[in-house]
This record gives structure tokens, sequence and C-alpha cells, in this order.
């Protein structure tokens, strides 16, 4: 389905609900694998509209249940100024039935805040939207758990958004490993501390604000599991940006990025969990059915020789980690 036809096809929708005007302007936001997610201008009134897909836009089979949109909006009323200085969309409106969001937008209309993603990528380091992000993944961890969200909803979208399409898919693609993913599937299936884990904090999830703050977005795979999950996220994101030119000076930035994560977070609970979660991460967005798009071949190898170490359990901890990274360097 083209853009134009997805955006038609949304704008008639939130028409239908009584959402938004029939004059409202649409524009389609990038980024969009399990949404359809575009910006609104209606009036003098301008947010975010977001509508799961039940089949995600990627090469591969994956489908999933798009009540993840309900679970999305009542998260985002529960953490709303919970967070710190970490920000988070507030919801404008929520359609239950139609299974469609509207939520607050960050930035202007000529002036969109960027993705922590693209300023890495175009070399730009923030290290306090790192530390930022760090400080309110802790309060996000520190919260007492809400009752709608300890659910076997929450529980089978986490499986069918990251287990099975990241871990499962890549030990059944590479069967050399398939002890060492159902280890990390057993631990993050079977957690033994449970808190409010977002699911999916990484730098494509964060936006930069304009004083150097940060916002949290897209909570489509929050769910209660091992808080691991969460830093070996964001762990990883950064580690496949830092590998991604394969020098020194590359390696050095994101490290120094990844070191303000954690300043702001402060200890793990299980800093050999967060490694090994991180490789099977690092390894699963190469080959599972959902694959960054920033690495050339050579990058792709430094990648799965840093996965695959700290998956087996070679390197366990961070500062075993940051070796691991420079080695064989030019």
């Amino acid at each position: 389905m083209s853009q134009t036809t997805e955006a038609h096809e949304l704008g008639a929708l939130l028409v239908s609900r009584g959402l938004i005007n029939k004059n409202a302007a649409i524009r389609l936001l990038g980024g969009g694998v399990s949404s359809v997610v575009a910006q609104i201008t209606d009036g003098g009134n301008r947010f975010v509209a977001k509508s799961p897909r039940s089949r995600f836009s990627v090469a591969d089979e994956w489908s999933v249940a798009r009540e993840r949109g309900i679970v999305e909006a009542e998260i985002l009323r529960f953490v709303e100024n919970k967070l710190g200085t970490l920000a988070t969309p507030r919801v404008i409106a929520n359609d239950v039935d139609a299974i469609v969001l509207l939520e607050s937008a960050f930035g202007d209309e000529k002036s969109l805040c960027p993705t922590y993603k693209s300023e890495l990528l175009a070399g730009r380091m923030h290290s306090d939207v790192a530390r930022c992000v760090g400080q309110g993944l802790r309060a996000l961890h520190a919260l007492s758990v809400p009752d709608f969200l300890d659910s076997e909803l929450t529980h089978n979208l986490f499986l069918s958004q990251r287990i099975d399409p990241y871990f499962v898919t890549s030990a059944q693609r590479h069967p050399d490993l398939e002890a060492e993913f159902e280890s990390v599937i057993s631990s993050l299936v079977h957690p033994k501390v449970k808190r409010i884990v977002h699911g999916d904090a990484n730098p494509k999830n964060i936006l930069c604000l304009d004083n150097a703050g940060a916002a949290l977005i897209d909570w489509e795979v929050v769910h209660v599991g091992d808080p691991s999950f969460d830093l070996a996220m964001m762990s990883a994101h950064l580690l496949l940006k830092a590998l991604r030119e394969g020098t020194h000076n590359c390696v050095d930035s994101l490290v120094r990025e990844w070191g303000a994560f954690w300043a702001g977070y402060g200890e793990a609970d299980d800093e050999a969990l967060v490694i090994k979660v991180m490789g099977a991460i690092m390894l699963a967005r190469l080959w599972g059915k959902s694959r960054v798009d920033y690495l050339d071949p050579e990058a792709i190898k430094r990648a799965e020789r840093v996965g695959r170490a700290a998956l087996e359990g070679d390197i366990s901890s961070v500062s075993q980690t940051t070796a691991a990274l420079l080695e064989g360097l030019s």
C-alpha cells in the first residue's frame, strides 16, 4: 500500500470517528513498521495519530494483535509526569473500537524534534539525552506495576513482537546458537524480577528536545518483565551504531554516549544478564525479522563478532564489552 493511500485511509477513519475535521492536513511520518503514524494539523491543533498494523511492514511474515494500541494509550496515561525529565506523549484521544490513538506532538510543524537515531547516524552526540533516558528508565522500573499491564494480552504481545521475531527466528537461522538464545528466552519469559518494561527503548524511539531533554515514544511493546531488557535494547542499538564506521573515533564517541546512559540509570540488578540479552538483540537485528538498515557487510561482521561474544558469555560486563568493541578496529 502506498503512503498516499495509507494517509487517505487513516484520514478517512479519523473523520468517520469524529476525531478530526474533514479539512485537516495529514502527513505520514517515517519509521512506521508496526503502525501507520501521521502528523495531523487540524485548525490550530497539531498532534500525532497512530493506527497499529495487524501485519508489520517487513519482508518476513509478522502479525501482531492490534489491541497493543489500546495498551499503549493506557500506559501513556499511567506514566505521564512520572519519569522525571524524560517526557512522554500525552494522550489526546483513544478510540478503543477503531484502535486509533491521538497523542501530543513534540516540536513544531516546521521543525519536528529529531530522533536520537538520526542524530547519532549524522555524527551528532547528545550525552544529555542519553543520561536523561537512563534516568527515565530507572524511574520507570521503580514504578509499581498497574493491574491492567500484568495480563495475558501484554505477555502475548511481548512474545509476538520480540521473543518470536527476534530470538526464535534468529535461533532457527543460526542453530549453532540455539541453546544460547533459548537461555535468553527463558530469562525473559520467566523473569526473576517483574517491572514495567518499555520493550522498545532505542534511539529510534527517543526524540531530542530543544532543552537537551528527551521524549520516549512508541510504547506498543510495554509489558511486565525483567528491566534488563530495556537496558539491553538501548545498549545494543548504541553499540550497533558504534560499529558502523569501524574506527576508534566512532566507537569512542558512542561509548561515551553509552557511559552517559549508564550514568543516568545507575547500577543494573544483573549486569551479566544485560550484556547477554544485549548480544542476543544485536544478533536479532542482523538475523531476525526486523533488521537494522545502516550497516554495510564489514560492519555486520564486526557486530556479529561482538554480539556472539556477548550472547555466548565470553564478555559479561560493560568494561569487557568496550574492549571487545575496540578489538580489530582501524
